[in-house]
């Protein structure tokens, strides 16, 4: 073992003077007080001496009247108007299933070698002009589906109101 190593398989030895020693030079070392910690005391305000405590068995003051008005419903099981239940996202549905389904594609692909030979000879095989058409067909299922998403949006906004 090298010098920059350490033994970690050693328990650590206590220090005689780590009890006795503060944690910061600024806050003396003091005996524990009454509540078991050995915390510095908590000053009340101006009119306390300065080395008062406050006792942990205090009653809180009461708070101000108004403080904490709220408005209590006739039934605390059913509420006043009724709820309407939660619309369903569609478009992140739709998108979401896209995503998975051309995920999956891919993996179909690349998971043999032949698919993926086949797929880049098709792509290989491809014209400029069938790109373009491929691209533009692309589009257009982005573009209907996208009008689908439209419809079914409001047809919830039209049944919500």
């Amino acid at each position: 073992m090298s010098a920059d190593q350490h033994d970690n398989t050693r328990p650590i030895e206590p220090d005689d003077t780590a009890a006795t020693r503060p944690l910061d030079e600024s806050v003396p070392a003091g005996p524990v007080t009454e509540n078991g910690t050995d915390a510095p005391p908590v000053s009340t305000g101006a009119s306390a001496p300065f080395d008062a405590t406050i006792p942990l068995t205090a009653a809180a003051p009461p708070p101000p009247a108004g403080a904490f008005s709220a408005t209590v419903s006739s039934s605390p099981y059913r509420p006043e108007r009724p709820t309407r239940r939660p619309s369903i996202r569609w478009g992140g549905v739709v998108w979401g299933a896209i995503l998975v389904v051309f995920a999956l594609t891919m993996l179909w692909i690349v998971s043999a070698r032949t698919r993926l030979v086949a797929a880049e000879l098709w792509l290989q095989s491809l014209t400029p002009a069938s790109a373009w058409t491929l691209g533009l067909v692309a589009a257009g299922a982005i573009i209907v589906i996208l009008a689908l998403l439209a419809v079914v949006r409001s047809a919830q906004r039209a049944s919500r109101s």
